[in-house]
């Protein structure tokens, strides 16, 4: 085992979208609320928690927005926050980014998750059909790459 001089980072979690004593029920729920996030921020700054995850879903509050409010409510807790490619374009995102670093004094950290998220219980957005309909495109042998290309560009303009 090789020695290092980098402690671990231990960071905790922002329930955005409510928290509750069980995972996936609503038993003991307890519904998303700005002081309750505070509460937890400011606990976690306190405790020496290195930083909070602030996650992103359509149940969630926004997370730059909520981050640049805890972000004054903290003096050297880290925020990683969650962002799904496809939601917003690459240079709002970065637009986001560049403003929440620069007012948290360097204190933005960034998650990109990979994974589509298309909510069953609401309208799918065009970004959201865009990518789900890509993913279900069909590759075949015979098809070659370029065609393949031009097919998804048809359906991605198809449904916007």
């Amino acid at each position: 085992m090789t020695k290092t001089d980098k402690p671990l980072d231990f960071l905790w979690f922002i329930p955005t979208s409510g928290d509750g004593a069980y995972l996936g029920s609503d038993d003991l729920s307890r519904p998303a609320d700005i002081g309750y996030f505070r509460e937890i921020a400011t606990a976690a700054d306190r405790l020496g928690y290195s930083g909070v995850l602030i996650p992103t879903g359509v149940a969630c509050e926004e997370s730059f927005i909520l981050a640049a409010h805890l972000a004054a409510s903290t003096e050297n807790l880290k925020f990683l926050v969650a962002i799904r490619p496809g939601i917003a374009s690459p240079a709002y995102y970065a637009r986001l980014a560049a403003t929440l670093d620069r007012v948290s004094r360097g204190r933005l950290l960034l998650n990109i998750v990979a994974r589509a998220e298309v909510p069953r219980s609401l309208p799918a957005t065009a970004s959201s059909c865009r990518m789900t309909n890509a993913m279900r495109m069909p590759r075949s042998s015979s098809r070659s790459s370029t065609s393949s290309s031009r097919q998804a560009r048809r359906i991605s303009t198809a449904n916007t």
